[in-house]
């Protein structure tokens, strides 16, 4: 009997965590929950044009992908042609990106804008469009904080400054290059800008862990009680 018990306990656990990690996915897909896709400058490759840029931020450099800090002093980089590829090493299916405006004017006069297309490749050659993102900025518009899925945070920033962004690929698909190329000014020109964040689905391995040990944990509690049945109704009989 207990042979066919703990036989009986492996088999509920491989289903247990196959549901799990399957509830996981489907939930994560669903929530569109997202985490940072880390990147630095050894993954950027560049072949932007800048408008009214200084020098020390036309190369490729960390922060990523310019080198500018975050800050509200208008130091930045300002993009005019071109555009930069980050080859995040293995497919990511990237779903937001976040960028700082360091221009943090009050007037309407200070708003920037520009669209800029977000393509995906499998080998850096052949693209694919996911998104326009309309990189528009404005008194206001801006915040002053991130989550840790991307979402917006803190406060809506008083001037032109903080974070802007644009969520996109609602399939999740996955690619290992990922580019953001300009198209063309809507407001001047593009905003000037520091820090650029990807965000993307977790893999299947980091979203079934917590979901995993939960019901493996539950599995294990029901089967330790069928086990206590059995041997009792094995004992009595």
């Amino acid at each position: 009997m207990s042979r066919i018990i703990y036989r009986e306990l492996h088999i509920h656990l491989a289903r247990f965590a196959a549901t799990a990690l399957a509830v996981a996915c489907l939930s994560a897909s669903a929530r569109g929950g997202m985490i940072l896709a880390p990147y630095d400058a050894s993954n950027v490759t560049s072949n932007a044009g800048f408008f009214s840029t200084p020098p020390a931020y036309t190369a490729v450099n960390d922060p990523a992908p310019y080198g500018a800090t975050n800050n509200t002093d208008d130091e930045g980089w300002i993009l005019n042609s071109g555009g930069f590829t980050v080859n995040f090493g293995t497919p990511k299916a990237v779903q937001a990106l976040r960028i700082w405006s360091s221009l943090d004017g009050t007037s309407s006069s200070d708003s920037r804008g520009a669209n800029w297309n977000i393509d995906y490749s499998s080998d850096n050659t052949n693209w694919t469009n996911s998104t326009m993102f309309n990189y528009q900025t404005g008194s206001g518009l801006g915040w002053t904080a991130l989550n840790d899925d991307g979402s917006f945070a803190g406060s809506a920033a008083t001037g032109t400054g903080g974070w802007y962004g644009v969520d996109f690929n609602g399939s999740a698909t996955e690619a290992q290059y990922w580019r953001v190329q300009f198209v063309a000014n809507t407001i001047t020109h593009s905003p000037r800008s520091a820090e650029v964040l990807f965000y993307a689905v977790p893999e299947p391995a980091s979203l079934g862990l917590v979901a995993t040990g939960g019901l493996a944990a539950l599995g294990w509690t029901i089967l330790r009680r069928r086990k206590r049945h059995a041997v009792r109704a094995e004992e009595k009989g």
